[in-house]
């Protein structure tokens, strides 16, 4: 017994010492965090502002942040086009009410101002572009121009890394691959009348795990059941949206705005809703997207008129 009493000084003995050390090394810290450096009072969005003036002809325009503070702009324009910097230019080509959005990021936090801008012109050059009649086959054409997966090609369907702008790194579809699986009778249409997009999927459609376990969608897919890798799910369509082509630099990037799921024909999860063009011919139109599930994937298709 005189052992167990002993024992037990001891470690209170060490306990306490302990506590004191614990002690003594916060309050050494504390003048430490007396000399922080003060950044001031957080940034409120009316500390920002920015104005839109007219660009170089009736469907541009440039945005510039005016605000006071230094920092970061990045701007959403409301059309599926985003950008960065202080000024910046955007394309307004149809008619309609859109919200210019800046996110100023500052060293004293961030803050976000939005306006309404309203165009009510239309660049009647779209009807005659190369890019619009291929995907759509011109205003005279009243239904549409209708694509499907084009399953003759290496690579309709495949995906790389982020750094692969191809999108086939990884894996590149042979032409039988995916071949009783819901996706290979898929359809999308789009027509330039009003700028419509139309999906088809007879039934059923093709959609990545994440997609299939998305919470939101949970009453929209339906019935999943494993296939080759990915899921095959009950989706009733025909589903209706709109689209746009945004430019970005040297890049066009095809829109879709629905509110149910339209993709083309392999629902990969498409981030916002933007598909990359890399060509569109008469004959074939090529895309990829990043997935807004994995920020590692690139997706690539292909596909051809029916």
């Amino acid at each position: 017994m005189k052992y167990f009493y002993k024992m037990k000084k001891i470690i209170y003995k060490i306990s306490t010492a302990g506590l004191l050390a614990i002690l003594i090394m916060l309050t050494a810290c504390e003048p430490q965090m007396k000399d922080k450096p003060d950044i001031g009072p957080a940034i409120t969005p009316a500390q920002v502002t920015f104005t839109v003036t007219p660009g170089a002809d009736d469907f541009h325009f440039v945005v510039t942040n005016t605000s006071e503070l230094e920092g970061i702009s990045y701007w959403n324009f409301g059309n599926g086009a985003t950008g960065y910097g202080k000024v910046d230019t955007v394309a307004y080509q149809l008619p309609g009410d859109y919200v210019i959005q800046l996110t100023f990021v500052s060293r004293n936090g961030y803050a976000v101002k939005s306006t309404n801008f309203t165009q009510t012109k239309t660049d009647y050059s779209l009807f005659d572009a190369p890019m619009y009649l291929n995907l759509t086959g011109g205003i005279t054409d009243l239904d549409g121009k209708t694509w499907k997966l084009d399953r003759s090609r290496v690579g309709w369907i495949g995906v790389g890394p982020t750094s692969d702008p191809n999108g086939l790194e990884w894996w590149k579809a042979n032409p039988t691959d995916k071949a009783g699986t819901a996706l290979v009778d898929d359809e999308i249409t789009f027509k330039l009348d009003g700028f419509v997009v139309t999906y088809d999927n007879k039934g059923k459609s093709y959609v990545k795990e994440y997609r299939k376990n998305d919470a939101a969608l949970a009453s929209v897919y339906t019935n999943p059941v494993q296939n080759d890798g990915d899921w095959d799910v009950n989706y009733t369509t025909p589903q209706s949206g709109t689209w746009t082509i945004v430019t970005s630099g040297s890049n066009n990037s095809l829109v879709i705005t629905s509110t149910k799921p339209i993709f083309p024909c392999f629902d990969v999860g498409a981030k916002n809703n933007t598909y990359l063009i890399r060509q569109v011919t008469s004959t074939l139109l090529e895309l990829t997207c990043l997935s807004s599930y994995e920020n590692w994937t690139n997706w690539h298709y292909y596909l051809c008129p029916i």
